[in-house]
């Protein structure tokens, strides 16, 4: 599953990958009639994959593959192994997003959607206008249900959890990535549906992140793993621009000053 995560750059192309038995399961979350509006094989290849891994990562098993209560741990095994290259996939899958949509909808927006096209070069990925369809939010479930599900490991020995991080913190889609999470949170408080269905797991990913040394304060830790939350318009429009976290550091200090007074 790692390998339909392969990066195309200019002294390497991934071979074509087959979707059937498994793989065609998973790629079958999100209907091709919601994807083949602007998708590459590689667009579709990356949804497939994500969705698949992170299924593995809680317990959803393959026929294959028993994998009882699920294994993040294996899942990180994997990616490390074949990281940079995997994890250029999974960032960029959160960035520059495909469109993911009805495709009624597609003309008025087919420019925007450009950047999404599979980039030689990762530093070319842009940041894709936010979308809030049903399948766009099943297909988003896969890496950020990956990066969710870090939260088991947080306790075991090594810290896998902090080593994969470690990894996302040094890579150039970092920033855009973390763009894209506070985008997400801010949209939860302003009722939209990617928001509503995915703000919680972004707020938890979020909280990870700026968490790993245990250094935050207990109002910021509520205000991002409460059940639901709703930041005032102040809040939602810093999440919304915010664009230049370069560090973990850094991500805990913004947090802790955005949130400083949401706990009343």
């Amino acid at each position: 599953f790692v390998e339909l995560l392969d990066h195309c750059t200019d002294g390497y192309e991934p071979h074509q990958t087959i979707m059937h038995g498994d793989i065609a399961r998973y790629y079958s979350v999100v209907p091709e009639t919601s994807q083949s509006c602007d998708a590459t094989m590689g667009n579709l290849e990356y949804t497939a994959g994500c969705i698949a891994l992170s299924g593995m990562c809680y317990g959803r098993a393959m026929r294959a593959m028993d994998c009882g209560d699920g294994r993040p741990d294996i899942v990180v095994f994997a990616l490390l192994e074949s990281a940079p290259v995997s994890l250029s996939v999974l960032l960029s899958h959160v960035v520059s997003t495909h469109y993911i949509g009805p495709e009624s909808g597609y003309d008025r927006v087919r420019d925007d959607f450009r950047s999404s096209r599979m980039k030689m070069n990762i530093d070319d990925c842009e940041l894709t206008p936010d979308q809030c369809s049903k399948d766009y939010c099943n297909a988003m479930k896969g890496p950020l249900g990956i990066m969710y599900s870090l939260h088991k490991l947080i306790s075991t020995p090594g810290r896998l959890d902090k080593i994969l991080f470690g990894r996302i913190e040094k890579h150039p889609l970092f920033s855009k990535t973390l763009h894209r999470l506070f985008r997400l949170a801010a949209r939860e408080s302003k009722g939209t549906q990617d928001g509503e269905e995915l703000g919680y797991t972004v707020r938890c990913i979020l909280m990870h992140m700026a968490d790993m040394d245990d250094q935050m304060d207990d109002a910021t830790y509520k205000s991002l793993t409460a059940d639901k939350c709703s930041w005032d318009h102040g809040i939602q429009q810093q999440l919304l621009v915010k664009d230049d976290i370069t560090s973990y550091e850094e991500l805990l200090e913004f947090l802790q000053e955005l949130l400083k007074d949401t706990s009343a």
